[in-house]
C-alpha cells in the first residue's frame, strides 16, 4: 500500500483512496476504510508527506532534517528524551 500511496501524482490533486485500496487488493470488510472523515485524514497525510519529499517508509523528520530509512542513532539520541 505504501508504494501505491507514494507513487501518487500530487500535481493532479486527485488522491482517490478507494482506487488505492483496490490497487492494493484491500477488501472492504472494515467500514472504517470507507468513512469519508478517515479518507480525508489519509489524503491530507499523504499530500503532506509528498510535499515534504517523502517517497516511502520508513521516513522521519528529526529537528527539521529529513531521513528516508533509519536516522543515524547519534541524531536520535540527541533528540529523544
Amino acid at each position: 500500500m505504501n508504494d501505491i500511496l507514494f507513487n501518487t501524482d500530487i500535481n493532479n490533486g486527485d488522491i482517490n483512496i478507494n482506487n488505492h485500496l483496490k490497487k492494493a487488493g484491500v477488501e472492504g470488510n472494515s467500514p472504517d476504510i470507507y468513512d469519508p472523515q478517515i479518507q480525508l485524514k489519509l489524503i491530507i497525510d499523504v499530500r503532506g508527506g509528498l510535499k515534504l519529499g517523502i517517497i516511502g517508509t520508513p521516513a522521519y523528520i528529526v529537528s527539521g532534517q529529513f531521513y528516508l530509512g533509519q536516522p543515524p542513532t547519534d541524531i536520535l539520541g540527541k533528540n529523544i528524551r
